[in-house]
């Protein structure tokens, strides 16, 4: 790998990983809720979830795009559903009865049904997002089409996704430590409840075009 496709790949990670959708927008209702150290398990997920899409994108794309054109609707369909329940879950949350400030709440406090999604639940919800793997196909496609070898191709793509993860996590998890300080900030419930009702309209919104694509 060259410094020029090196650096031209961390921006793109940089880049990518910022976008504002679904997920940041969940990131940002789990730190204000629960804190970043008790998102941990969602921040994991999400960045699992992109990693694989882009092990899938570069060494399993002629397989991948062979599958039926229902595997791809199906996807957009419970990916939408998905979302604006999460989307419900998130307007209807209380914010914590004792007002303690989100980066002060003890790991305990928090279990895993009480969580916006778990580490499973975050894998699952970042792979079936279609708006990920149309840019993890698109990133693969324009940063590997120079490499001519079976073996400096595969090398390559793990690589990227090795450059991508450690871009990734960091990045995204600014949305979920966005949320704490956002909590700390306003730490009244009735303001928590309005910063909840906030990101679940971002969240409805960022899955907006996925809807009205999969109608018309």
């Amino acid at each position: 790998m060259t410094l020029d496709l090196f650096l031209a790949f961390a921006v793109f990670a940089f880049k990518a990983s910022l976008s504002p959708g679904p997920s940041s927008f969940i990131l940002l209702a789990s730190g204000a809720t629960f804190g970043l150290r008790q998102s941990l398990p969602l921040l994991l997920g999400i960045s699992l979830g992109y990693v694989l899409m882009l092990l899938v994108a570069g060494l399993a794309f002629e397989p991948f795009m062979s599958a039926p054109p229902a595997l791809f609707m199906v996807s957009k369909v419970v990916f939408a559903l998905w979302a604006l329940w999460l989307a419900w879950k998130i307007a209807r949350r209380p914010p914590p009865a004792d007002e303690t400030p989100a980066q002060e709440m003890p790991a305990q406090k928090t279990s895993a049904g009480q969580r916006l999604l778990s580490f499973p639940q975050a894998l699952a919800f970042q792979i079936i997002n279609p708006a990920s793997w149309f840019v993890a196909f698109a990133s693969m496609v324009s940063f590997t089409s120079a490499v001519s070898s079976d073996a400096g191709f595969v090398s390559l793509v793990l690589m990227l996704a090795a450059i991508f993860a450690v871009i990734n996590l960091p990045s995204i998890g600014l949305y979920a430590l966005l949320g704490q300080v956002l909590h700390r900030l306003f730490p009244d419930p009735k303001k928590l409840r309005i910063l909840n009702i906030v990101a679940a309209v971002l969240l409805v919104l960022s899955i907006l075009p996925l809807v009205l694509g999969a109608v018309f």
